[in-house]
């Protein structure tokens, strides 16, 4: 028997891997549906929104493209040219206060607003 699981019928690319992530928030919809992880660079990913007061959803399809490389590509310009760049000393902050409220959210089962700390 084949597991469908891991059969070409599923996922966004219909390569058998279904990443997708679903954020909503009291304006709309985020829907990211996501190529294998370790595979950015040979399949694109696809980001849905959906607006709640128009009920309209826009698709942003964008191309394949390795998220390592362009990373390792803005650090070493940035250490070239003497320059912070686009993320800051509190992206970290971010991101661990952001999953710890995702984490509350779901415990919770309702919307939770963040206390960002300055």
């Amino acid at each position: 028997m084949t597991d469908p699981f891991t059969t070409p019928l599923f996922g966004f690319l219909r390569d058998g891997w279904d990443e997708r992530v679903e954020i909503t928030g009291s304006e709309g919809r985020l829907e990211i549906f996501s190529a294998l992880w370790d595979q950015p660079e040979y399949k694109a990913s696809l980001l849905i929104h959906t607006d709640r007061s128009t009920g309209l959803a826009t698709e942003y399809r964008f191309p394949a493209s390795s998220p390592f490389d362009a990373a390792m590509d803005s650090f070493t310009t940035n250490i070239r040219e003497g320059t912070q760049g686009g993320q800051s000393r509190w992206t970290g902050y971010e991101v661990d206060e952001l999953i710890s409220h995702i984490e509350k959210s779901s415990l919770a089962r309702q919307a939770l607003d963040i206390d960002w700390k300055a």
